[in-house]
């Protein structure tokens, strides 16, 4: 008996200390190769396999590897001169159904997360999309999925859990 508490004791320690050597630092994009990109004063990651188009402050990422304007993208951008509110509400006044908005906190910097569908040329597009008023304008992360496009909307979490404001 003293044999069998034994063994069931180590085998709990065992679990207990692999569990906790993986709570360490999570990787939001699993085993993919990741590449650090900057837009402004912010530093985000992606996973080096995806197709991208940049501009000094817009960033187009195409998880599906190839640059369709048709696909699934998840799009960075700063933007200032625009009061952070006005900004956020404005997309609801703009043509957005479905609007929701939550607050959420970025990188220790309050923000929003909205979601909501929009018309594009292939119909309804579903889109999320996290905003935050940074001292040198809004940074904002969305992912827009066509009515035809691959469901890559997990990578937009996974893309803003790796924020980081300087």
């Amino acid at each position: 008996m003293k044999k069998k508490i034994v063994s069931l004791f180590m085998a709990a320690t065992l679990s207990a200390s692999i569990s906790l050597c993986s709570c360490g630092k999570e990787v939001p994009f699993g085993k993919e190769e990741v590449v650090e990109r900057k837009l402004s004063t912010v530093n985000y990651q992606v996973p080096k396999e995806w197709a991208e188009e940049t501009s000094n402050d817009v960033n187009v990422h195409f998880p599906g590897g190839t640059a369709d304007p048709n696909a699934s993208y998840i799009m960075t951008a700063f933007i200032d001169d625009q009061p952070f509110d006005e900004y956020i509400d404005g997309i609801a006044e703009n043509g957005a159904e479905n609007f929701e908005k939550e607050e959420v906190t970025i990188d220790g910097t309050k923000g929003y997360k909205v979601t909501f569908t929009m018309q594009d040329e292939t119909g309804d597009a579903s889109c999320i999309m996290y905003s935050v008023s940074t001292d040198d304008g809004i940074f904002t992360a969305a992912y827009s999925q066509s009515s035809n496009g691959e469901d890559y909307s997990d990578y937009i979490d996974k893309l803003v859990h790796t924020v980081k404001f300087k």
